[in-house]
């Protein structure tokens, strides 16, 4: 896709926003994200965020915790940033000033989600 649409982003660069964009689900060390749902003493299968973890959104935790072991360029930050685009309200402050990185990653998560939900 990078090769086609936008040949000017490095490789290394989508490899790195590919594979951590989403890392802040995690949680942060010591502190997972989310906490298996318990019922009657059983899991549930179901999982509730963690009221331990300091709230910050999702892409700001990616951020946040990538930056402490990859020097990122700018783009690279915006892209981990905003990846979720239009569908959160932090998504607008880089409306019309989005970099390619930030675009094409965007377009690859929401393409990966649709393909994930239709099955």
């Amino acid at each position: 896709m990078r090769t086609v649409l936008a040949p000017e982003i490095s490789e290394e660069s989508c490899v790195i926003v590919g594979l951590f964009h989403d890392i802040g689900k995690i949680g942060m060390p010591g502190k997972p994200y989310y906490l298996p749902e318990i019922k009657d003493g059983e899991p549930t299968g179901a999982y509730t965020i963690n009221p331990e973890i300091v709230a910050m959104g999702l892409s700001l935790r990616s951020l946040y915790l990538v930056s402490q072991y990859i020097p990122l360029s700018d783009e690279e930050a915006q892209a981990i940033a905003y990846h979720d685009g239009m569908y959160v309200p932090e998504g607008r402050s880089v409306a019309h000033k989005e970099e390619p990185l930030l675009l094409l990653l965007h377009w690859a998560d929401m393409w990966t989600a649709s393909v994930r939900e239709r099955k």
